[in-house]
């Protein structure tokens, strides 16, 4: 074998191995409003089998263990149930991080997020990985 052949072999197995290693470094970047959010969550949960009504349950559950439970989720938690109401604009962004962290502690849904606020209104950034389950 001419050391031109050699080369073109190595140039195109380098030429592999960097495509592979890039193709298996991508990342997902997912941002929603609070709204979103709240919809994005019930969607997982009822896709884990839980009703709407159950997955509003867990929600309040999980506000009011943190002290983070607002005057506008208890007037619109119980509309939710059913499916009729209005997702919350949480304006509360602790409220937010909570709900977050514990789906993150859950499952795989996402892998990293983080909370910011644009005009003031906090949207959820998630990242997560191809292997990840996002819906």
């Amino acid at each position: 074998m001419s050391a031109y052949a050699r080369r073109a072999i190595a140039e195109r197995q380098r030429q592999n191995q960097i495509k592979s290693l890039l193709s298996g470094n991508n990342h997902t970047l997912i941002q929603m409003n609070s709204a979103e959010f709240v919809d994005y969550i019930i969607s997982v949960k009822m896709k884990q089998g839980k009703s709407r009504s159950e997955v509003v349950d867990w929600l309040d559950e999980l506000l009011e263990e943190h002290n983070s439970l607002s005057s506008k989720w208890k007037r619109i938690k119980d509309p939710l149930k059913t499916g009729g109401g209005l997702y919350p604009l949480f304006d509360d962004m602790k409220a937010l991080a909570i709900i977050a962290a514990a789906m993150q502690r859950q499952g795989n849904v996402f892998g990293k997020f983080k909370i910011k606020v644009y005009n003031g209104s906090p949207a959820i950034i998630m990242s997560s990985y191809p292997a990840s389950e996002l819906i």
